[in-house]
């Protein structure tokens, strides 16, 4: 699954980014959902990172960097192992917005899976 979105708001380094997908996709499918590459732009910033997954949300960290990156930049995730559902029709909402620390530790304790 391929994922880009503009960010409104700067975004530390080491950012996290939520990434929520509608019920009937199955995360960890085959083997980790995994990061296969992450862009700033046109910059790549990371590749071959893996995803904490939360039921159906992944959480992915920025990685290789020191800088933060500065609000209207397009990040893109390339994400692995993610099965589409198999009925056809309208499959819901995805979502997708970045986090802090406290929110991905809140994540893990609501979703020990």
């Amino acid at each position: 699954a391929e994922v880009s979105f503009i960010i409104t708001n700067d975004l530390p380094a080491g950012g996290r980014i939520l990434v929520t997908f509608p019920e009937g996709f199955v995360l960890n499918s085959g083997g980790d959902t995994g990061v296969r590459l992450i862009k700033e732009d046109s910059r790549i910033l990371s590749a071959s990172a893996k995803a904490r997954v939360f039921g159906q949300n992944a959480v992915v960290t920025l990685k290789d960097r020191g800088r933060r990156t500065y609000s209207g930049a397009r990040i893109t995730l390339e994400l692995t192992n993610i099965k589409n559902p198999s009925v056809s029709g309208p499959i819901g909402i995805f979502g997708i917005r970045t986090i802090g620390r406290a929110e991905v530790r809140d994540w893990r304790r609501s979703n020990p899976f």
